[in-house]
């Protein structure tokens, strides 16, 4: 059985765009990315987001 990913593509966006206006995630946004991904996986969504911002900073200070 699939699961629905109705709410994953909000779910991400919206931690990304928590992680990058400060890092303070809604608790939220956690249960549904549960849904799909065990923990490890979550944090290695957050690990890649903030190595993408910081390379976007890097790259917009150069």
């Amino acid at each position: 059985m699939r699961k629905s990913i109705d709410g994953l593509p909000r779910s991400c966006k919206n931690n990304s765009q928590s992680i990058a206006d400060g890092g303070n995630v809604d608790s939220a946004v956690f249960p549904i990315l549960r849904e799909h991904f065990n923990d490890a996986q979550i944090s290695e969504l957050c690990v890649w987001i903030c190595f993408i911002i910081a390379s976007q900073w890097f790259g917009a200070a150069i």
